[in-house]
């Protein structure tokens, strides 16, 4: 049905409790999206390698707003980028 004809029959009461329903239960493209995502993350989650992070559905959404960090998260960031980045030492010689 056509937008212009929808809302030519919607009385502002259905609009708004279709509106509070499409909060509660989604439906449309983030709906589809959210699915794709989530046979994405299960597919990751599969591979991973042991102690590496979960996916979470909202990491394949590029549109999916993902909640700030915390600091304590931040700060373990940041040290497994400086490990990471860290030079490894050198196996030493055994002397004979």
């Amino acid at each position: 049905m056509p937008r212009a004809a929808m809302l030519e029959q919607l009385s502002a009461h259905e609009l708004t409790e279709w509106q509070a329903y499409a909060e509660l239960e989604p439906f449309g493209f983030w709906r589809d999206h959210y699915h794709v995502g989530f046979l994405a993350s299960l597919l990751a989650n599969i591979h991973r390698r042991k102690g590496a992070p979960a996916a979470a559905p909202g990491d394949f959404m590029p549109f999916y707003e993902k909640p700030p960090l915390t600091q304590e998260q931040t700060l373990r960031l940041l040290d497994q980028t400086l490990l990471a980045a860290a030079p490894k030492p050198k196996p030493q010689r055994r002397k004979r």
